[in-house]
């Protein structure tokens, strides 16, 4: 985190009540509106700092260090099939076998999931070119927008199903589901993508905030409406299994697509290579040797560079016909 944020210094040299909480304010000001310069927090640190509004400096420190301590010891991205798998484990098809305790933790890793995919994406496009006419990378195009809006819809509604948890949690209290509401659903919240832009993610805040200030008199019929809106859990977890599947689908094919751009382009640089050394022989020979050296000399080479050519041409063609077959099997699958 950058230092230069973490404190300011009193006028007089010493920290009246008022003076700290007005620092407070000041760091979780630039928190939230300059979040380039800072770590991304956890969700789970950040329900914390929000259930504590009162957190002097010093505590909100040792929050931060605590939490860049840990760092080290963390990969920087964790397997994509262990994230998705967490998140299968949090979200089950039943929901008295959910874990709502790691709810946060499982947004958390959601996000890191979709950034890996796009991500991947991004990296086929910059191997291939943005205007490629391979068929795999058309047909990758036409997917990114219906696993965006998938993604949407996962994430509002494990969002909504996690601030049902908080309801639900033992007697209310008001105060733990404002916290939860600001951890969710931040404000001002920037938009995410073309599904879930800024004024639907504040739109969706304002419905849970007035849930929160009508629950005291009307509980019972505001968690009937939350539960039942989108089809309820069972429609949920449905999309959170489409999503993981689809998703991991995305970035192996990525990841293989990349790999044999990788290898025809050392193909082509071995092949330039081969090209080069003959060339360099055919002068040699043509400088030293007999006619008869030249003709049988030539032959074998010309013999040798055709099956080099055929081998690459098989090859390129053997790896477009198992990867466009994959996919069209997999598109079938989540999109007929």
């Amino acid at each position: 985190m950058n230092s230069q944020y973490m404190s300011r210094p009193s006028s007089n040299g010493s920290d009246s009540s008022s003076q700290e909480g007005g620092a407070m304010n000041w760091i979780m000001d630039h928190l939230f509106v300059h979040p380039e310069n800072y770590i991304e927090l956890p969700l789970r640190t950040t329900y914390i700092l929000n259930s504590n509004p009162k957190l002097n400096p010093a505590d909100f420190k040792m929050l931060m260090m605590e939490h860049i301590a840990s760092l080290p010891s963390q990969p920087r991205s964790l397997p994509h099939s262990f994230l998705s798998s967490f998140i299968k484990k949090c979200f089950p098809r039943e929901v008295e076998d959910a874990d709502f305790d790691q709810a946060l933790t499982a947004l958390d890793y959601l996000k890191n999931l979709e950034d890996r995919r796009k991500r991947e994406i991004a990296k086929v496009m910059r191997e291939a070119g943005v205007d490629s006419r391979d068929i795999r990378i058309m047909e990758l195009k036409e997917r990114m927008q219906k696993v965006d809006s998938l993604y949407s819809r996962v994430l509002v509604g494990i969002r909504q199903w996690t601030m049902i948890s908080e309801f639900e949690n033992g007697a209310y209290n008001k105060s733990n589901c404002i916290a939860m509401l600001n951890t969710l659903y931040p404000i001002g919240e920037p938009s995410i993508n073309a599904s879930l832009p800024s004024e639907l993610l504040e739109s969706n805040r304002m419905h849970l905030w007035k849930c929160i200030t009508h629950f005291s008199k009307s509980g019972p019929t505001i968690l009937n409406s939350l539960k039942a809106a989108r089809g309820g859990w069972s429609a949920l977890t449905e999309k959170i299994h489409a999503y993981l599947r689809l998703s991991l689908d995305m970035i192996n094919q990525c990841e293989e697509i990349c790999r044999q751009y990788n290898s025809s382009a050392s193909i082509v640089s071995r092949t330039s290579s081969f090209s080069s050394e003959t060339e360099t022989d055919i002068i040699s020979v043509s400088e030293k040797g007999s006619t008869l050296d030249k003709i049988v000399w030539q032959l074998g080479n010309l013999k040798n560079f055709r099956s080099h050519k055929k081998y690459k041409q098989s090859h390129d063609i053997d790896s477009f016909n198992t990867t466009t077959s994959s996919y069209r099997e997999t598109s079938a699958l989540y999109f007929d």
